[in-house]
């Protein structure tokens, strides 16, 4: 039997072999090609990429808006080519939005709050993320939503300074209140389900470290603003009472609305007369928070690095007395 001939990829006028079973990302890295990709599960859209010739397949697709779709655009790491394909990077004003900074808000020493104009033709929900694409082209990296975007028509992204990072230090030293940047999304499902009236009772639990809190408080907001009636725990993670942001409006709403708790959890507090709160892992406190919870009604969302989730989701169980196996709906930020 003669061998099946190889698919080939065509990328700025070259043409590479795709070994098998090996993605169009993938194919393009080990060629040497930049591409611009993060999480390589087709989940940030980072890699978005379009056809000029050939056809990528629906699996590559899944996700993207119809608009994206029409274009034949596609996700370079979810594509496992079947047909030879001539591809090429998408330009700025074809795949992504521009808006305008309406504010930049210091939150702690080291994380902003960076608000961009609600663009039109825009949907998007508290809790998804968004690409914000540097104008290199090349540098994309996801956020967040941290607020309510119809209710406050912005949108908030919460954003840690990363030493050397290309993306996070023009974010935080050159972009400001005016100034126009890219973006591209919204995208993802970790969000509040809207439940009707009589299904708004089961307990939710938020926990996350770092600016992992900033899909929890959009989902939080908006859990709120649907007057959901059941119990809501957040919890966030740090190393230091200093990394801790939005702490008064967080304990304010303690105050405002019964059903929420708000639990810092720091890993080091230190002996300084400033620190109040006694250390304490995330995952310790969440065994505490939790234990009285009804099993069968919990929505749980967990935000942070997989192994920070993994020992969250631990925990969780845990508290409850439960095995992996049991049906709780979780979402990973």
């Amino acid at each position: 039997m003669a061998d099946l001939p190889s698919v080939q990829i065509t990328h700025n006028g070259e043409t590479l072999i795709v070994n098998e079973g090996e993605s169009v990302l993938d194919c393009l890295l080990r060629h040497g090609h930049i591409v611009p990709y993060s999480c390589k599960t087709g989940a940030c859209q980072s890699c978005l990429i379009k056809a000029i010739d050939g056809t990528p397949g629906e699996q590559a697709m899944l996700g993207l808006k119809s608009t994206l779709k029409k274009q034949n655009f596609f996700l370079a790491c979810q594509c496992l080519p079947k047909e030879n394909l001539t591809v090429c990077e998408p330009l700025l004003e074809e795949s992504s939005f521009e808006c305008k900074v309406v504010d930049k808000v210091k939150l702690n020493h080291d994380v902003i709050a960076l608000r961009v104009e609600l663009c039109a033709d825009f949907p998007c929900r508290s809790g998804q993320f968004v690409n914000i694409v540097h104008p290199d082209g090349k540098t994309i990296r996801s956020y967040s939503i941290a607020n309510l975007p119809d209710k406050d028509q912005y949108i908030e992204f919460n954003i840690r300074r990363i030493a050397g990072g290309k993306m996070t230090n023009w974010l935080h030293d050159v972009v400001n209140k005016g100034d126009s940047l890219r973006i591209r999304g919204a995208s993802g499902d970790c969000f509040y389900c809207h439940h009707e009236e009589e299904e708004r009772h089961f307990s939710i639990v938020l926990a996350g470290t770092g600016t992992g809190l900033a899909p929890l408080i959009g989902i939080l907001l908006d859990a709120l603003n649907q007057e959901h009636k059941g119990k809501i725990i957040l919890l966030h993670g740090v190393r230091s009472e200093s990394d801790l942001y939005y702490r008064e409006m967080l304990e304010k709403l303690t105050v405002d609305f019964g059903c929420f708790d708000y639990i810092p959890c720091v890993l080091a507090s230190g002996n300084s007369e400033e620190a109040f709160l006694p250390s304490r892992h995330i995952a310790d406190s969440m065994l505490d928070a939790i234990k009285d919870l009804e099993p069968s009604k919990i929505l749980a969302y967990f935000c942070g690095n997989p192994e920070m989730v993994a020992l969250l989701k631990e925990s969780f169980l845990q508290a409850l007395g439960l095995s992996i196996s049991f049906p709780i709906l979780f979402s990973y930020c």
